[in-house]
Parts: structure tokens; C-alpha cells; sequence
């Protein structure tokens, strides 16, 4: 009896232990299919994210468009990311509001906050940021204004108001002819004072290519198609006294501008 009882105890033990293997057996299959789960349901979500991303970020900054900030608002600007059949290939901020909208903004002042005062190279390659004060860079600007024909509007604030001056065309040459300025005809509210740097050459403090005996972007702290010199100098030091720091003469006369915007649009049908 004594042997007999031992062995149904130990069968009672043989079965729950198999019946304790079979319940973690199964809860160890069921935790990895939520896992498994949990994961397809991350890699879908994070997916769909991208696609929707990508749908909604601006491809191009054309006029009239319906769709206003979507991606990485600045300013409050979108941020474009042209795709690889456009003829420029980096990243710049499209003012979809202004007139229309389908501008390409090429310089900004607002804050004060970057350092304008550069040299050639860095007037090149661009710098600062589109999130604050940014120069777009030269070549950028030289390979958009080349691409079609572009129109330009400068957006200043003077005395708490904001004005405007308008060029029917605008275009930059390349770096060998020292991004030489074309502009068309103006019209607008701040005054014309940019005409006069038609057909002028950039220059900067260590490229001096104006029409003075001196180099007007160290008389004046501005990078700028300078002649003799200026009768506009957005570039200048910003918080400079009024012959140094930013500003537009038929606006401002000696004094200086609080916010500047330079921006260039497709000429519809180009």
C-alpha cells in the first residue's frame, strides 16, 4: 500500500507539472504574439507617419497654392524639400501667403541674431538659418533666378510700418562674374533703391568688387552690389549706426530698417 500510495503521489506531481508547463507554455506564446503584434502595429504607424509626411511636405513653392504651413513651420513660412527632377536640389522657405504665395525667400532680418558682416565664401554657401536670420547663399540664388524668370519683392519695416518694393524680373550671374544684379521694372510703397545697383557686382569685406577707390562692404559693414556705394544696403551690421546697418534710402533716408525680406517668384508662364 505504502508503494502504491507513492507512486500516485508522484503521478499527481508528474501531472501538475505538466499542467504548470502547458499554462507557461502558453503564456509565453501569447506574450510573443503581442509582441509581435505591438511591433507590426509600430512599424505600420511609423510608416503611414512617413507616407503622410511626405505627401504633406512641399515639393515646390508655386503661386496660388491651397495648402499654407504643413511641414516645419518657420516664420511662418513651410520648409520646401524640391524632389530630384527640379532644377535647384536643397531645402529653402516658401512664403505661401504674400500675394499669392509662390515666393522663395532668399534673405531675412528680423532678430538681429546673425552676424551679416561675412566673407565671400559664406556669402556663397549661405548661412544662418531658416528658422531666424538666414542669407540663402549666392550659388542658390544664382541657380534659381537662372532656372525661369523670377520677379523680386523686398518687405521692410520702418517706424513700425511695412512697405514694399517689387522688380518685375531679378537674376544673379554665376560666381565667375561675380553674381553680377539684373533687375527689372519697380513698382511698390517703400521707394526705389535698388535700380541703382543694377547691373553691379557683389561684394563683400575680403572681395572687393565695386566702383569706389575704398571697398564699400568694410565702409559700410554690408556684403551688397555696391557701387558707389549703396543707395540700399539690407546686409549691414544690424543694431550699426545709420551709415553701417541696414538700410533703404528712399524709405529710410539715414536711418535704419527693423525687418527685411527679399523674395523671389516664378514669372507665371516661364
Amino acid at each position: 500500500m505504502d508503494q502504491l500510495s507513492s507512486m500516485n503521489q508522484s503521478l499527481q506531481q508528474n501531472i501538475q507539472q505538466i499542467a504548470t508547463d502547458i499554462n507557461n507554455s502558453n503564456m509565453t506564446c501569447c506574450s510573443d504574439h503581442h509582441d509581435v503584434l505591438f511591433e507590426t502595429q509600430a512599424n505600420v504607424t511609423k510608416s503611414l507617419q512617413s507616407i503622410m509626411t511626405d505627401s504633406l511636405t512641399l515639393k515646390s513653392c508655386e503661386k496660388k497654392r491651397s495648402i499654407t504651413v504643413l511641414s516645419n513651420p518657420s516664420f511662418p513660412y513651410p520648409v520646401v524639400h524640391p524632389n530630384k527632377h527640379s532644377p535647384f536640389y536643397f531645402p529653402y522657405l516658401c512664403d505661401t501667403l504674400t500675394d499669392g504665395g509662390g515666393w522663395i525667400i532668399i534673405q531675412r532680418r528680423s532678430t538681429g541674431n546673425v552676424d551679416f558682416y561675412r566673407t565671400w565664401d559664406e556669402y556663397k554657401n549661405g548661412f544662418g538659418s531658416l528658422d531666424d536670420d538666414f542669407w540663402l547663399g549666392n550659388d542658390e540664388i544664382h541657380a534659381i533666378s537662372n532656372s525661369a524668370t523670377y520677379e523680386l519683392r523686398v518687405n521692410l519695416k520702418y517706424k513700425g510700418k511695412f512697405s514694399y518694393a517689387h522688380y518685375s524680373s531679378f537674376a544673379i550671374s554665376d560666381e565667375k562674374s561675380n553674381y553680377v544684379l539684373s533687375l527689372g521694372a519697380y513698382d511698390g510703397t517703400a521707394g526705389d533703391s535698388l535700380t541703382y545697383h543694377q547691373g553691379r557686382q557683389f561684394s563683400t569685406r575680403d572681395r572687393d568688387n565695386d566702383a569706389s577707390p575704398r571697398n564699400c562692404a568694410v565702409m559700410y559693414t554690408g556684403a551688397w552690389w555696391h557701387g558707389s556705394c549703396h543707395e540700399s544696403n539690407l546686409n549691414g551690421n544690424w543694431g550699426a549706426d545709420s551709415s553701417k546697418g541696414p538700410s533703404w534710402l528712399a524709405l529710410t533716408d539715414s536711418e535704419l530698417t527693423t525687418f527685411t525680406e527679399m523674395k523671389i517668384r516664378r514669372v507665371d508662364n516661364s
